[in-house]
């Protein structure tokens, strides 16, 4: 579909990585911040440079991740377990 109307493909990676991965920055931060507001341990033990890094590189992965299954998988009845 997205080829018909002349986008190329690049383009659809590009435009749909950097929305999942702004996404995860906004749920990331959402994270960090309840975690340190309710004093969890996780958060007031392990330095917030260690945490910010931790899931700037698992926003990463788990986009990466995302495009390679997509391309394994065909249908989205495989991901629903139907």
């Amino acid at each position: 579909m997205m080829r018909m109307n002349g986008l190329k493909t690049y383009t659809y990676y590009i435009t749909h990585s950097l929305h999942f991965y702004a996404l995860h920055i906004i749920s990331s931060a959402v994270f960090l911040i309840a975690g340190k507001a309710f004093q969890m341990e996780l958060f007031t033990r392990t330095q917030t440079g260690v945490l910010v890094l931790l899931f700037l590189v698992w926003g990463v992965v788990q986009i990466a991740l995302a495009f390679f299954f997509a391309t394994l998988f065909s249908k989205s009845r495989t991901a629903l377990g139907r």
